[in-house]
């Protein structure tokens, strides 16, 4: 009888440790799926962040200063907004930028209506899709402006085919999506 006792508490012991040790290595896979996720979009906001503010500026910077005749004074903001691109028309917009090869791109709001997907290891797909906007703020819920600012929001999201639902018996309860946001401003 101590035998069967032991046995029966042996077994339980055992079915604890390996459900247990799966457990730990779906968490571990998931979080490798979300690191993964994270380290893409920040290379595209970093690819970004190294291109010029506006297709305007690309060639010629916008000048903080105008000569009046006799000395320089600062240019007014309303002119210099003027001289930036169109809220509505944000995104490609240069002879040679293709639609979602970023290595054509010469301007941060190029992203806008970005969309391109990675694979990772050979098994995980990876979608990521970015919006850039004006913002008159810099505040972390900064709402759109239909104005040209010197500041502009890209919002990056990056979700896997691969999510916490497929893990956890089944699909229905959908992908993780990373979502970051990061904002570039015009300065001279």
């Amino acid at each position: 009888m101590l035998t069967v006792g032991a046995l029966v508490l042996l077994g339980a012991t055992i079915l604890s440790v390996n459900s247990n040790t799966l457990q730990n290595g779906v968490i571990l896979r998931q979080t490798e799926i979300g690191v993964y996720a994270i380290a893409l979009a920040t290379s595209y906001i970093q690819t970004a962040a190294e291109l010029n503010f506006d297709e305007k500026t690309v060639l010629t910077p916008i000048p903080a200063l105008a000569s009046d005749g006799s000395k320089l004074v600062p240019i007014d903001t309303i002119k210099l907004r003027k001289l930036l691109t169109p809220y509505d028309s944000l995104g490609r917009n240069g002879v040679g930028e293709i639609a979602n090869v970023d290595s054509t791109f010469d301007d941060f709001d190029d992203f806008n209506g970005f969309a391109k997907t990675d694979t990772a290891k050979g098994e995980d797909v990876f979608t990521t899709l970015a919006t850039v906007y004006y913002v008159d703020t810099l505040g972390v819920i900064a709402p759109a402006s239909q104005t040209p600012t010197f500041f502009k929001r890209m919002d990056i999201r990056t979700f896997g085919t691969v999510g916490r639902g497929v893990y956890e018996g089944g699909a229905s309860q959908g992908l993780d999506t990373i979502k970051l946001s990061y904002i570039f401003s015009y300065y001279r």
